[in-house]
């Protein structure tokens, strides 16, 4: 299967190209490698098909795997999309990065949340550099809560690509903070770090 254009509102729409049954399978198979973004995206893909049934399914699915879906994320990617989609003009990146909470205080109200970051690198070798306590480019944050080491691509796939260092510091900052300011539910301000 094709990777979903994240710059559309519904990335998985066609249903020629995305049957209920493919994506359900496409679901099982993210959830067994720990990976929570596509399943749950589709939670709002079959609300859109009016397909209550494989809602139930997919729920199914989290509860097999003893996983929560991130319920806030389609919330978070229109509003990311609305007010970011730009032009790609340099070498630069902002990532996102899934952090998961679980064993804290409150993880059964707020089981994850983000880390923003930017960077010249690819987006995955950051992610390694993050997750690498020895490394200078080491996040505690990212190293105690990213374990899993999900990049939440379907936020940031469509945000520019920054021309240098400061422009994309300016950028990682100014996107923390419209994700603070926007209140959603789900992903309360404690819960996103970076954007520094």
């Amino acid at each position: 299967m094709r990777k979903p254009d994240y710059k559309k509102k519904r990335p998985f729409e066609n249903e020629k190209k995305y049957t209920s049954e493919s994506l359900l399978e496409l679901a099982e198979k993210e959830l067994s490698l720990k990976r929570l973004e596509v399943p749950s995206l589709l939670f709002y893909e079959f609300s859109k098909r009016n397909e209550k049934e494989s809602n139930q399914k997919l729920n199914q699915l989290f509860i097999k795997y003893k996983r929560m879906p991130m319920k806030w994320l389609q919330k978070a990617r229109l509003l990311l999309l609305d007010n970011f989609l730009l032009e790609d003009t340099g070498r630069h990146h902002i990532y996102i990065i899934r952090l998961d909470f679980s064993g804290s205080k409150d993880d059964k109200r707020y089981p994850y949340g983000i880390y923003i970051g930017e960077t010249k690198r690819k987006v995955e070798v950051r992610l390694s550099q993050h997750l690498c306590k020895s490394h200078k480019y080491s996040v505690g944050v990212v190293e105690r809560r990213g374990q899993e080491g999900e990049i939440l691509w379907s936020l940031f796939t469509h945000i520019a690509l920054p021309k240098n260092r400061k422009e994309g510091k300016k950028l990682e900052e100014d996107v923390a903070n419209f994700l603070k300011e926007a209140s959603i539910y789900g992903l309360p301000e404690k819960r996103i770090y970076g954007g520094h």
